[in-house]
């Protein structure tokens, strides 16, 4: 999963990471400038639920019975809109890649060989394909069920 908060906490850094990988600038703006206004909205949405239980509780619950059906109104064009903001949030960071870690090493400095071995083995049988297959089969048979 992306760590978005990185996005606010070290932007321009990020931003250098993942140019390598082919994400522009511009394409990171877009994205934080949708996770702004989502918090915003959801920010918008809380308050207006909290001013929604305020007035329907207590005495004047009744009395305010208009104004809670406004406020539920609003709080359901708001959850709407915040809907499809996520919607489209889902589908950008869908197509970022993973961030690399702070310490993965960019290409001029970690692309080299560590460590070069080249395994020789010859190995050699007699077996052929109906004696494996005719000691498979005494296994089998051999061979207790537990």
């Amino acid at each position: 999963m992306l760590d978005l908060q990185r996005l606010f906490n070290d932007f321009e850094n990020l931003t250098n990471l993942l140019r390598k990988r082919g994400i522009s600038k511009e394409n990171l703006i877009l994205v934080k400038q949708k996770l702004v206004k989502q918090r915003e909205l959801t920010k918008v949405i809380n308050n207006q639920r909290q001013k929604r239980n305020l007035l329907s509780q207590g005495e004047r619950g009744q009395e305010n019975a208009e104004k809670v059906k406004k406020i539920k109104e609003e709080i359901v064009l708001l959850e709407k809109q915040l809907s499809e903001l996520e919607k489209g949030l889902n589908n950008l960071t869908s197509q970022l890649p993973n961030f690399p870690a702070p310490g993965t090493p960019n290409n001029e400095e970690g692309n080299r060989i560590i460590d070069n071995t080249k395994y020789q083995h010859n190995i050699e049988h007699n077996l052929i394909h109906e004696a494996i297959l005719k000691n498979n089969r005494w296994r089998k048979k051999h061979t207790p069920f537990w």
